[in-house]
């Protein structure tokens, strides 16, 4: 069992956090709603995928400041935590 305590530990976020986007589309509970390439947390807090931000920029669309600001705040967690520490939790 202490083998796979990192798989447990990622499979448990990743459904934690499907089960709250379904909660939120199904049911109405908007803790986290959206998608995986753009969400907002309590309906405040937006997360935006910092790769499909640089994409949409390069691309030629004009980015909104909540897409940015949300692609800022994940970008601060990839410097925190490390890029591969928090790909490892959260990327399906």
């Amino acid at each position: 069992m202490k083998k796979y305590r990192f798989l447990i530990a990622r499979r448990f976020t990743q459904l934690s956090i499907l089960a709250l986007y379904i909660l939120a589309n199904v049911y109405g509970i908007n803790i986290l709603m959206g998608n995986l390439s753009s969400s907002l947390v309590l309906q405040t807090v937006p997360l935006s995928d910092p790769f499909a931000v640089l994409q949409m920029i390069f691309a030629g669309a004009i980015v909104s400041f909540d897409i940015a600001l949300g692609a800022l705040v994940i970008s601060i967690f990839y410097f925190i935590l490390g890029g591969r520490p928090f790909c490892f939790l959260f990327c399906p």
